[in-house]
């Protein structure tokens, strides 16, 4: 998952996703002798369970309930709470988020100690509005919301009030790993990689994708917690104990392609993103993973928005925590007007800025433009690959063939790799007997990467 270049470093980290439910995973790798290959324990966790928080230990007496007969029920609490006194406490989690920003949204998503969810209320409407476990920044003060738990018959309602500063993008501007403040990306790092993206997405035949600002403080947070990590390390599911943790942070690093480089000398390392491009580049090329998930997502014909995040540390070691949102459960249950056809990489004519050799190359059949979750009824288990150089009609040897169902971007993917591969050279490939929704079905197309 992670590869260390001399002094210097890179690595990715991508996510999974269905409908509802957001896993993380290791790229979408697969196997060429099973559709769906036993998961690698350390890149391809499987799916965790919903985040729980244990109770909270009632005194004896309090533990011990009652004869069923003699509990009043919830509506007599409510009016006589004295009358509740058997039920157990609960208690409202901590809240990590440090700050919001102006025009962005928070997706602050609770459960009690109780294990029972938690509702939000904003008692500062002018400040900043909640809809459901969404909070959106509004104007520049402080945000109070009520946090609340109704209870049940067998745990007491529990509410408190948490304050947060809404900051002004100028306000939160500047970056401080020291102090956990992400900063603002400057407009034009958000540019160069969304042109940078969408350049690639034509490639394919793809439409553009529009920038997300109100993501913006989303990302910038989940590039912190990777920047302020000691242990050099990436995950979708950071720990509340990591240094800088925010609840908008560890929603972004679960949703977005995210990535770490660093280097022990400033000579080497460009202190002012000058090279932001190579977000989204090293995602497509996949050189420093063996799978192909991040390329995925961003090659998603049901992507239509993008945020991206990096924080660069000011001291030895150096390193920039980047990530990019890719992952919006509503957009893969909704249609989308792309083009259907393959989805392959390399694919016709393209640019070498956006290869790399002895990197996976990959193919996905997009056949259904109603839903994301549509296009998973592929088998590629009984599929033949062949590559022929045109010029010589010479076969290439193809080795590595992985393939799976999972849903990292479209929900079906073929990748291969061959050692020959040389630049300013046709290839055409074939890929033989790939069942579409139970037929058997052949695929044809060539690549030329240039340089």
């Amino acid at each position: 998952m992670a590869q260390t270049i001399l002094s210097s470093g890179f690595k990715l980290s991508c996510l999974f996703s269905s409908i509802l439910l957001i896993t993380a995973c290791g790229g979408g790798s697969g196997s060429d002798s099973a559709a769906n290959p036993p998961a690698d324990a350390a890149n391809n966790p499987a799916t965790p369970a919903e985040p729980s928080t244990p109770v909270v230990p009632a005194d004896p007496e309090e533990a011990a309930p009652p004869p069923a007969a003699e509990k009043p029920p919830a509506d007599a609490c409510a009016a006589n709470p004295a009358s509740c006194e058997t039920r157990a406490k609960q208690t409202i989690p901590a809240l990590y988020t440090r700050y919001m920003v102006i025009g962005n949204l928070y997706d602050l998503e609770f459960k009690s100690s109780a294990n029972l969810a938690v509702s939000i209320k904003s008692l500062s409407p002018t400040i900043c509005s909640v809809s459901g476990i969404e909070i959106q920044a509004l104007n520049n003060g402080s945000c109070t919301l009520e946090f609340s738990q109704a209870g049940n018959t067998t745990y007491a309602p529990v509410a408190e009030n948490k304050t947060i500063p809404v900051y002004t993008a100028e306000q939160a501007a500047q970056t401080n790993i020291n102090t956990c403040q992400a900063g603002v990306l400057a407009q034009k790092y958000k540019t160069e990689a969304l042109n940078t993206l969408n350049d690639i997405r034509a490639l394919h035949g793809l439409k553009p994708v529009a920038y997300d600002y109100t993501r913006d403080d989303e990302v910038m947070q989940a590039a912190l917690i990777t920047a302020a990590n000691p242990k050099n390390d990436l995950t979708h599911y950071p720990e509340k104990t990591l240094p800088c943790y925010t609840e908008a942070g560890d929603k972004a690093s679960q949703t977005s392609n995210i990535g770490l480089r660093w280097s022990s000398s400033q000579i080497v390392w460009k202190n002012d993103f000058s090279d932001i491009q190579n977000v989204v580049i090293s995602a497509m090329t996949e050189k420093y993973s063996s799978s192909i998930g991040h390329r995925r997502w961003l090659l998603n014909p049901f992507l239509t928005k993008v945020a991206v995040g990096a924080v660069i540390s000011s001291s030895s070691p150096f390193k920039e925590g980047s990530a990019m949102k890719v992952i919006y459960p509503s957009d893969s249950i909704k249609a989308t007007t792309n083009t259907t056809g393959l989805i392959a990489y390399p694919y016709q004519n393209y640019p070498a800025k956006y290869f790399e050799k002895n990197v996976p190359l990959s193919m996905s059949i997009f056949y259904d433009q109603k839903a994301l979750w549509n296009n998973s009824n592929v088998d590629y288990s009984q599929a033949t690959l062949q590559v022929t150089e045109r010029s010589s009609s010479a076969l290439q040897t193809i080795t590595k063939v992985a393939f799976d169902n999972k849903g990292s971007g479209l929900p079906n993917s073929i990748q291969f790799n061959f050692d020959t591969l040389s630049y300013n050279t046709t290839y055409d490939v074939k890929v033989s007997n790939v069942k579409v929704k139970g037929v058997a079905t052949n695929y044809n197309y060539w690549f030329k990467v240039t340089e």
